[in-house]
């Protein structure tokens, strides 16, 4: 979709948004309603009347998120996303992974402009001040106020490789930010170069603005790949572009707000206390950004995520994307056609499900070691891979969890691997491990032996195995004319014989 507002509009015309109208103020009250929503499986937000603020400065929430998935609901946490893709939001996992691997497949450059919306409000150095922008406190303890849901822009020192990815900041004073760059990414790889030549480095800040270029900066990119093509790809339409006020960098036009300035080499502030997965983390040092202008829209809205508490944008959008780059990997890089491949939300982003047909024997080690070899791409954030087979559904979770306890064997089922280094998930490590920087994997393979034949395996009692197919396919069709609501659920997976 063209932009954020495009995107609210379909949201709420499907009711996945609701207009708070009434004041809120962004001082922790915005956050909390999120929070409550989050755990009612509730709408985004639009909070259209922010306490403090002038009319039309407004914020939103749970953009991107959705319910967990280990049990049946009524819509999906990739529900909202597929909305933003123009996408049936019921569509099954698996072919929601299908249709990024198709779009990113086949990148569509951008297209530069002179002026777009993103431009209608300027203000430049002294006259560019962040506590003009309703930024949220969103935890009681947090350090400060917080841009979450931001995509941080930035070029290469020596070549023309510019990279988007989320970065989160803290707001220090009128003209001052502070954000961590993860070791793991190519921001902080860049941020590298910067720092060890004494230069500081350009930077925007794109907040708002087409919901594809949100989740582009999301996606563990490869180094050289353009996230304007990324995604355009995705959007199934060019990224349009114009240059930013005070350097080189280019932008989104449609953004709602932009800020530009420079991360400095040396100056360092605590950021933080701020919540990561689930837990605190305490005030660390971090870059200083000295902010040189602030464009936006005249009337902008500041999306956010209260991370933390779950299933926030930000860990929903790590699930998603994570997940996917992992399937794409697996098909590329490794020619593993898996099914598909969830890091489940529910389990703070923990561990990883291969569903995928066994092939040959040896198939579940080396796809689930390669899976758990990747970990230290994505900041060591799980340390466990589950292997289920292609009859598993993806709409729910809880057979990938019986399928641990019912046909995993206590000895030929779990498998550990040694070296996986400790990320912000791992809170069982000994001092020794915490030392080395490396605690065990493990792998589970829930499959049948290979060797076992079709009368071996039970055959699951359930709506799909239990009746004819044409049965199951006549109730579902006349499922509304009996007077029931929804739409019937058929496990299309059940239908092949176990």
């Amino acid at each position: 979709m063209r932009n954020l507002r495009v995107y609210m509009k379909a949201l709420e015309e499907s009711g996945h948004l609701k207009a708070v109208k009434g004041e809120t103020d962004s001082n922790l009250e915005a956050a909390a309603l999120t929070a409550q929503s989050y755990q009612e499986v509730g709408p985004a937000l639009h909070f259209q009347n922010v306490k403090g603020y002038p009319k039309g400065f407004t914020l939103a929430s749970g953009l991107f998120t959705g319910p967990g998935n280990l049990f049946l609901e009524k819509f999906k946490y990739w529900s909202r996303v597929c909305i933003a893709m123009g996408l049936d939001p019921m569509v099954t996992y698996d072919k929601f992974q299908g249709f990024l691997l198709e779009r990113i497949s086949h990148p569509i450059y951008p297209v530069q402009l002179n002026t777009g919306p993103a431009k209608q409000v300027i203000h430049k150095g002294a006259d560019a001040d962040l506590n003009a922008l309703p930024f949220p406190r969103l935890h009681e303890k947090d350090g400060g106020r917080y841009g979450t849901l931001q995509t941080m822009i930035a070029q290469d020192l020596d070549s023309d490789w510019v990279v988007w990815e989320n970065v989160r900041t803290m707001v220090l004073d009128k003209n001052r930010l502070v954000g961590h760059f993860p070791s793991h990414t190519h921001i902080a790889e860049i941020f590298a170069k910067y720092k060890a030549a004494k230069k500081p480095m350009p930077f925007c800040l794109s907040i708002g603005g087409p919901p594809m270029v949100t989740l582009t900066s999301f996606l563990p990119l490869g180094k050289g790949v353009s996230p304007a093509g990324v995604a355009g790809g995705l959007t199934l339409d060019p990224i349009e572009l114009i240059k930013a006020e005070t350097n080189s960098l280019f932008i989104p036009t449609e953004a709602e707000v932009v800020i530009e300035g420079e991360v400095s080499p040396k100056d360092t502030a605590p950021e933080g206390p701020y919540p990561e997965f689930w837990f605190y983390r305490e005030a660390q040092p971090a870059p200083v950004f000295h902010v040189k202008a602030i464009t936006h829209r005249k009337d902008p809205i500041i999306p956010f995520s209260v991370d933390g508490v779950k299933p926030s944008d930000t860990h929903n959008l790590m699930s998603l994307m994570i997940s996917f780059e992992l399937y794409n990997r697996l098909i590329n890089v490794r020619n593993f056609p898996v099914k598909w491949v969830q890091m489940p939300l529910e389990f703070n982003l923990n561990f990883v499900i291969i569903c995928s047909k066994p092939y040959f024997p040896g198939y579940v080690a080396w796809s689930s070691k390669y899976v758990l070899s990747q970990a230290r791409h994505f900041g060591a954030l799980y340390n466990k891979v589950v292997f289920v087979d292609d009859k598993t559904t993806s709409l729910h979770l809880e057979e990938p969890i019986l399928f641990m306890i019912q046909r995993t064997h206590p000895n030929r089922g779990y498998h550990f691997w040694d070296q996986m280094p400790i990320g912000p998930n791992i809170r069982f490590a000994s001092a020794e491990q915490k030392k080395k920087g490396y605690v065990s994997g493990l792998y589970i393979d829930t499959t049948w032996p290979m060797d076992w034949t079709p009368d071996d395996i039970p055959r699951r009692c359930n709506l799909e195995g239990a009746y004819p197919e044409e049965m199951v396919r006549k109730v579902a069709a006349n499922y509304k004319k009996f007077g029931f609501k929804g739409t019937p659920v058929i496990f299309e997976e059940e239908f092949v014989p176990f």
